[in-house]
């Protein structure tokens, strides 16, 4: 067999085992019962939402995500069932794989077995927080919008495809309405989408110009939508202050090292300090290269640095903001910091000493297989959490209680503490016989 065959299915192989690794865990030990965030989606599954563009609009803490949730509530219009939204965040990302390994094939000439990064950075069970739960479609979305300018760039030459510039634009225009996340990375990639512009204009000729006007309104619309996010905006009362210097050292730890999965947490410092320095070196490779020869590189290189740039600054960001909060950094974070890594190792391989080119990928590939077992053991360990306190929702339902005793039974549970509102939000769907729900008693039943 051929080196690039194996290559092929080694990268394919591995897709479908941590794919069907992500299927099997959903169908074992995830039951059609929401968590959390899950149960605002209720009255909107349920017809009992009496506006919903307002609800599309409105604030998750400091999140604005009308994507999502029209995404997230038509797949519940469609199946009553909060896996759902499992399913298609399991999907996006083995698309997003998928879909670098392409750009990365494009972007050097041929596969490799390094390409196997890919899948392991963002199928593995560490991300269990993110793929087997409903709600987590939320950052899935916003990642897979991020993954696909990344896409864009890799796929970048001196040219840009007119297909490419239309993902690059709605991926613009889509990720300031796909939550706070996405205004970071959105506006700290308009530089890119209007150098990319100016270079398709000026020096490619008039079949061009399309692309280049395509680029342009990209940059508009990030713009605009970000702009846009923050009418009517209310800062969330609980929000804590901005993390003093020691607090935010050790969230930016947590969260540089989660670059390498949740699992990292073990050897958090050594791997947060290895993940910055990798992110510093490929964008610093990507800077040379696009200064000596930015007529060859076209906007690739500036755009790898760019993306670089915005995952180090959104991680910067996270932890200011989360670093005074009373317990580590939730793995669900994993997810954000993977991408600028990704970025610097691609970067590395494209523009960085050609003696450390295939070194540096290879060694990648071999660091996240290397951390797939400790990966593997930070989703189970989320898996018992969340198995453990699913099955006292479940023997509830079993015995027979009222909706009011299940809810008050499991409310620190199943919804951060509120209990009125989980109260209500199992009535609306025993009412519509939607889930395990439909088992339960309304309290005028009990006795």
């Amino acid at each position: 067999m051929k080196q690039e065959e194996t290559a092929q299915l080694a990268v394919h192989l591995v897709t479908g085992i941590l794919f069907g690794m992500l299927i099997i865990s959903m169908i074992a030990w995830v039951p059609n019962i929401g968590m959390h965030e899950d149960y605002f989606m209720v009255p909107a599954m349920t017809g009992n939402e009496p506006d919903l563009l307002s609800w599309l609009w409105s604030q998750n803490n400091e999140h604005r995500l009308p994507v999502q949730r029209l995404i997230y509530i038509c797949a519940l219009w469609l199946t009553g069932d909060f896996r759902s939204g499992m399913v298609i965040s399991q999907g996006l990302m083995v698309w997003l794989s998928l879909l670098l390994v392409q750009a990365m094939v494009k972007a050097r000439g041929g596969i490799r077995l390094s390409d196997v990064i890919f899948p392991l950075a963002l199928l593995n069970l560490g991300h269990w927080e993110n793929l087997l739960w409903g709600w987590q479609i939320q950052f899935v979305w916003s990642i897979f919008l991020t993954g696909l300018l990344l896409f864009v760039i890799l796929r970048q030459g001196p040219t840009l495809a007119f297909r490419d510039s239309l993902i690059a634009a709605v991926s613009l225009c889509l990720l300031p309405l796909s939550g706070a996340n996405g205004i970071v990375t959105a506006c700290s990639m308009v530089p890119w989408a209007i150098l990319t512009g100016i270079y398709e204009v000026r020096n490619n000729g008039p079949k061009a110009r399309r692309t280049g006007r395509v680029m342009f309104a990209g940059a508009l619309l990030a713009v605009l939508s970000s702009a846009l996010y923050f009418v009517g905006y209310v800062k969330p009362s609980w929000s804590p202050p901005l993390a003093n210097w020691p607090q935010f050292v050790h969230a930016a730890n947590a969260y540089f090292a989660m670059a390498f999965g949740a699992g990292s947490i073990f050897f958090q410092r050594p791997l947060a300090v290895l993940a910055v320095l990798v992110c510093l070196g490929g964008g610093a490779a990507s800077l040379v290269a696009f200064l000596r020869n930015w007529r060859a590189t076209g906007g690739r290189a500036f755009g790898l640095a760019s993306f670089i740039a915005a995952g180090l600054a959104l991680g910067v960001l996270i932890a200011a903001a989360r670093g005074t909060y009373p317990y580590r950094m939730p793995d669900r974070y994993a997810i954000f910091s993977v991408m600028p890594l990704l970025a610097a190792f691609c970067a590395l391989e494209l523009f960085g000493p050609v003696p450390m080119r295939r070194f540096m990928m290879n060694t990648a590939a071999i660091f996240f297989l290397v951390f797939l077992p400790w990966n593997i053991q930070a989703g189970f360990a989320w898996r018992d959490w969340w198995v453990q306190g699913m099955t006292r929702v479940e023997a509830d339902i079993a015995a027979n209680m009222t909706i009011e005793e299940v809810a008050h039974r499991n409310f620190p549970f199943l919804l951060h503490g509120q209990e009125e509102t989980l109260r209500n939000a199992i009535t609306q769907l025993q009412r519509a016989g939607i889930g395990p729900f439909a088992l339960l008693r309304p309290a005028e039943q009990g006795g």
